[in-house]
């Protein structure tokens, strides 16, 4: 059969022809197989990329929201701590005058009445009456301009009130502190927390 095809010139390149034809057919499918699963592995590659950048993306979105909220918790922390040490200074200065006049004999006037009153208006703006704590401060401190007008009388029906109205300024002081770590820990402005109010009998 070989001498056949060998003799015959015109089988014999009709043969080859066949033969390189079935060749190249299969080598087209082959590589064009292999192409596909190329073309498959890009495109996985690329999806996987896209999504690794959309992760990355995200990630520097909340990184930066982040930053923000840790800025706005860090300008906040700033004005409650200037305002934290007003207060500080406005408790400790009505403090000392009530331990200086408590024992007025009559009504308090001229330049300690103005200091007391100036300090007590300026703790209550400070302490609006929003909870229980904040309402037993705030009558407390309408106890001292009560006792503007009478003197140490006043107290002589009132005799727990100094201790009480002490630890309930000590107390204001810590909440009024622990707002500000908070607000720091959290990065968000943290409402301060209502202590238990210390009654006077």
């Amino acid at each position: 059969m070989l001498d056949f095809l060998i003799s015959t010139p015109a089988v014999f390149a009709a043969s080859i022809a066949a033969f390189a034809a079935i060749l190249t057919a299969t080598a087209t499918l082959f590589i064009n197989r292999r192409l596909q699963l190329i073309d498959l592995d890009l495109k996985r590659s690329t999806a996987a990329i896209a999504k690794q950048t959309a992760d990355i993306a995200a990630k520097q979105t909340d990184l930066k929201e982040s930053e923000l909220r840790a800025a706005a918790a860090f300008r906040a922390s700033d004005t409650l701590l200037k305002r934290h040490e007003a207060l500080r200074n406005d408790v400790c200065s009505l403090l000392t005058l009530l331990d200086l006049n408590r024992l007025s004999p009559g009504p308090i006037q001229g330049e300690a009445r103005k200091d007391i009153v100036m300090k007590c208006n300026s703790i209550s703006l400070f302490v609006s009456p929003r909870g229980k704590f904040d309402e037993t401060l705030n009558v407390q401190l309408d106890h001292i301009t009560a006792f503007l007008d009478e003197g140490e009388n006043y107290w002589r029906n009132r005799p727990g009130f100094f201790p009480a109205f002490r630890l309930n300024c000590w107390n204001l002081i810590d909440a009024e502190f622990d707002r500000i770590r908070d607000t720091i820990q959290k990065g968000e402005l943290v409402a301060r927390r209502q202590p238990e109010a210390r009654m006077f009998v």
